[in-house]
């Protein structure tokens, strides 16, 4: 697939990673596409390239489980406020959760959860 992935290669970043599995259309080929790109993701992030936002960590995780099966659980976290001074917006406390493990060779997400 030529335009599987969009990177940075000055900051050794990938940008974002394309989802064949969304385009509308009955494409037969869909379910290979999907295993091409997940090659060339699995491939830049192996040379070092980091995902470069959410989205990409995302598509890429979607990949890995439809191709890889990886082991996964839930993790649950109960968080209280020590100083509110130093609290992040829950867009950069996911941002930062999903570098933490991804720097230790895992891919996750952060949901919004209940109070």
């Amino acid at each position: 697939c030529w335009n599987a992935a969009e990177i940075d290669p000055f900051k050794r970043e990938v940008n974002s990673i394309k989802d064949v599995l969304w385009a509308f259309g009955e494409e037969v080929d869909k379910l290979s596409q999907a295993r091409e790109v997940y090659e060339v993701a699995r491939w830049l992030i192996e040379k070092g390239f980091k995902p470069a936002n959410n989205y990409v960590i995302k598509d890429y995780k979607k990949l890995v489980d439809m191709f890889e099966k990886p082991y996964k659980f839930a993790v649950t976290l109960e968080i209280a406020v020590e100083d509110e001074n130093k609290v992040p917006g829950w867009e950069e406390l996911k941002k930062e959760l999903s570098k933490f493990f991804y720097e230790r060779g895992t891919f996750g997400g952060a949901e919004n959860g209940s109070v």
